[in-house]
């Protein structure tokens, strides 16, 4: 199934679920497979994230788009469920890596794998135009990354 059909399919659900009617027509009848559990905890975060952004929604429209989250991710998963498993819990693991390093910007923290790919971004670890990465990088202890 291609994304724009989930897409019109989810919107359709939410529809559906919005107007009372619950879950949509012939879902009961689907037969459940089992999902390793690297695809159980991708799309339960991204599910979180969208709950959130749908319950701290300021008008912007942002919520109205949350959906997008999950149908690209359960199209991902179902692509992801074709490939090696093992492949794909590094890969995810990598993009986890990646993640964080948008947080804290410190090239060296990164696998040595990832460096090259974050070189490519910011070359000397930050883009925000410091020069005091050490400081700034060991100061976030509410994030959990203080060096105390």
């Amino acid at each position: 199934m291609g994304i724009a059909d989930r897409v019109r399919r989810r919107q359709t659900e939410l529809r559906s679920e919005h107007q009372g009617g619950g879950s949509p027509t012939g879902s009961e009848s689907s037969l459940a497979v089992a999902e390793p559990p690297h695809i159980i905890r991708l799309k339960g975060v991204v599910r979180i994230l969208e709950s959130i952004i749908k319950k701290n929604d300021d008008g912007k429209g942002m919520a109205r788009m949350a959906f997008f989250m999950s149908t690209l991710t359960d199209e991902l998963a179902d692509e992801l469920a074709e490939l090696d498993e093992m492949n794909v819990r590094i890969y995810m693991f990598q993009i986890g890596e990646v993640i964080s390093w948008i947080g804290h910007g410190d090239n060296e923290r990164l696998p040595e794998a990832l460096r090259e790919f974050a070189n490519l971004i910011s070359p000397t670890g930050k883009n925000d135009g410091s020069t005091n990465t050490d400081e700034q990088t060991s100061s976030y202890t509410e994030l959990g990354t203080g060096a105390g």
